[in-house]
């Protein structure tokens, strides 16, 4: 009998043992301030799904190239961050997917983010539009979590400053970024189909300032948390 009570113990041990480890992760969150914030950075698309096409250039690899130059960027400032595909992996959508699957593997991203205890998820796109002069980044957020719009707003605010552009931050139930467990958002870096965006998304220098500027936005919503 006393095996029976000495289990039942220790699974109520481990139960309020969890139950702080979320308490302690959510305070972590909002906490202010970049360092050991964890980001986790999700590179859309890849594998069988190339995204946006513009002749050779396809959208899932400026993604990925751009997302591990903004993974420097954010642990240079202190932070830890964490991507959710490389080029082969799990997360990564194969040739026999079907649209169900398709829509799993984005809840599966999201699902990453939860088991790497990420404070931050940021989506990273390349955009495409029917005309040639759309440009510049636009940053997609949801009203699930209170905080998006303000990480949208300053993400935003400084992809403008890079772009010179005037783009408004928009509102949009994306899947992956569709959910209250963390403040998410996903940004489209550039118009692959603008003939200027194209040429900054395609080269090294070019993706590594769109990183730097989109880290500084990461940066500021931090620091404008509330002190502890």
């Amino acid at each position: 009998m006393w095996v029976v009570g000495v289990i039942f113990l220790l699974s109520i041990c481990r139960i309020g043992l969890n139950k702080y480890r979320e308490y302690a992760w959510q305070e972590e969150m909002y906490h202010r301030g970049i360092k050991n914030k964890v980001i986790v950075i999700d590179p859309g698309h890849g594998g069988a799904d190339p995204g946006a096409m513009v002749g050779s250039l396809k959208e899932a690899d400026i993604n990925l190239s751009l997302a591990r130059e903004l993974k420097k960027e954010l642990e240079g400032m202190g932070a830890k961050a964490v991507l959710t595909r490389e080029e082969k992996g799990p997360l990564v959508p194969d040739k026999k997917m079907s649209y169900v699957k398709w829509m799993e593997n984005l809840r599966r991203r999201r699902e990453f983010a939860l088991e790497e205890k990420g404070h931050i998820l940021i989506s990273i796109h390349s955009n495409a539009n029917n005309s040639k002069q759309a440009s510049g980044g636009i940053v997609y957020y949801t009203q699930f979590n209170k905080n998006n719009m303000r990480l949208a707003s300053n993400i935003q605010e400084q992809l403008n400053l890079y772009w010179g552009a005037d783009n408004n931050m928009l509102e949009k139930g994306l899947s992956v970024i569709a959910w209250d467990k963390m403040p998410s958002v996903l940004v489209e870096t550039g118009f692959l189909t603008n003939p200027r965006d194209r040429e900054v998304l395609s080269s090294y220098a070019g993706r590594k300032k769109l990183a730097r500027a989109i880290a500084v936005g990461i940066k500021q919503y931090c620091d404008g948390l509330p002190e502890q």
